[in-house]
């Protein structure tokens, strides 16, 4: 018990780094213009190439919505103060990797289920709600996508990739791009 509460403080306090790194201030809440409502992300210059994220609810931003689970957030109230309402993520509007996207200059990263062409270029959100490290893991909401799963979906955007890019100019894109995985992902 101690080892995942001292997982998910450490992943705090990591997320809490990166953004202080990343914040400056015409980027703090509230100054430049509805954060909420933009889909536009950053609107700044990319500091990144992309931004690829695995986990479970607290960072799945809609790849439940067309599963059989009982764990799905499409519906209000969620996404109530989110432009263009529900969309799958657990919460009322951005989650926080839709904040670090945002201060890494990049749009909103598309969940893999609705990720298509250029889109992909930017990064895509993998995370799952009910989602865990073993494949039982929230078997009980029925439809997930584990993390094992979620591993083989960045394989596949990585082979659309290197389709559209070629080999040499993936390798160099995805060096420099992050990754972000959400440690409270239980056994």
């Amino acid at each position: 018990m101690a080892n995942i509460f001292f997982r998910i403080i450490f992943s705090f306090l990591i997320v809490m780094l990166l953004l202080l790194l990343l914040m400056n201030d015409k980027v703090a809440l509230g100054q430049d213009g509805d954060p909420v409502g933009s889909t536009q992300g950053g609107g700044g210059r990319e500091m990144v190439p992309a931004l690829f994220i695995f986990g479970d609810s607290l960072i799945d931003n809609g790849n439940n919505n067309n599963l059989p689970s009982f764990a799905k957030a499409n519906y209000y109230p969620y996404g109530i103060d989110f432009n263009g309402g529900p969309t799958g993520r657990f919460s009322n509007g951005y989650t926080m990797v839709d904040e670090i996207a945002e201060l890494l200059g990049l749009p909103l990263i598309p969940a893999y289920s609705e990720a298509s062409g250029a889109q992909v270029l930017h990064g895509v959100n993998y995370a799952s709600a009910a989602a865990g490290i073993l494949d039982i893991t929230g078997r009980n909401f029925v439809g997930r996508i584990p993390f094992d799963q979620q591993i083989r979906n960045f394989q596949n955007t990585l082979d659309q990739v290197t389709d559209n890019l070629g080999a040499s100019d993936v390798s160099n894109a995805i060096a420099r791009c992050i990754f972000f995985e959400w440690a409270a992902m239980t056994t």
